[in-house]
């Protein structure tokens, strides 16, 4: 079994969490922050719009999600870039309204990075094909 990429910790709340840096078209606007691992957030990550802004990502359109709660709420998403030490995973970043929110890294962003650790050869095209059938259904309007 290859190493873990990085070795997450406890946040002072107790939740599992990991510094990543996140950056869109231009790597060299990537921005260091803490996330939280969230199995229950089935995307990639969700941030607040706030701290995107200078990040360059490629906004997408919209989504709509549905809460634990059972509300559906709209988000505004993106394309943008995940770093973990060396490795970098791509997906759909969910952007949230709220300033106060913290970043999400969910389930999304486990696969793909778990993937990019075993060092699959067809991970790249599967997440282009993934990327772009995530992309149709999205301007689609499926959440």
């Amino acid at each position: 079994m290859p190493p873990p990429i990085q070795t997450g910790y406890l946040d002072s709340y107790g939740h599992p969490a990991i510094r990543i840096a996140v950056y869109g078209v231009a790597e060299a606007a990537q921005q260091q922050f803490e996330a939280i691992i969230d199995t229950g957030f089935t995307g990639f990550l969700m941030m607040p719009l706030s701290s995107a802004y200078s990040l360059t990502l490629t906004l997408m359109g919209t989504a709509n999600y549905e809460l634990a709660d059972g509300s559906i709420c709209s988000k505004l998403l993106a394309h943008g870039s995940v770093t973990l030490e060396d490795e970098v995973v791509s997906g759909v970043i969910t952007l949230e309204e709220r300033n106060d929110c913290v970043l999400l890294l969910g389930m999304d962003f486990l696969s793909e990075s778990a993937a990019c650790a075993l060092g699959s050869r067809e991970r790249d095209v599967a997440s282009s094909r993934r990327f772009c059938r995530s992309v149709e259904s999205h301007i689609d309007g499926d959440p």
